[in-house]
């Protein structure tokens, strides 16, 4: 898979988790099994299990999809979420190029 693909199911997957409930609690439970259910590459699926945020956004999802992301994997903690992604996953994305917008883009 390259980049495009993964950018695809990447948003498919993040799009599911936050829309569906049940899919979403499935998620919390068994992350790998409802990981099963989606065409990611090896790359992606690392990314999602390890909360590669940069990878993502490198891979070009959507930065409101990453956001969406944060919010599943930090549900549990309360203001977590924004905060994790300022501080690590936010310098990993400088100067990454992706076709939704240059928010990161180093000055």
């Amino acid at each position: 898979m390259g980049k495009l693909e993964d950018s695809e199911s990447l948003s498919k997957l993040i799009f599911n988790l936050y829309s569906d409930e049940q899919l979403f609690q499935r998620y919390k439970s068994s992350r790998e099994s409802v990981l099963n259910g989606f065409d990611l590459s090896p790359k992606a699926r690392r990314a999602v299990l390890e909360g590669d945020y940069a990878f993502m956004y490198c891979s070009g999802v959507h930065p409101a999809l990453i956001d969406h992301m944060l919010q599943i994997d930090f549900s549990d903690r309360f203001g977590m979420a924004h905060d994790h992604y300022l501080k690590l996953a936010v310098p990993k994305m400088i100067n990454c190029p992706n076709s939704y917008q240059d928010y990161y883009k180093q000055q």
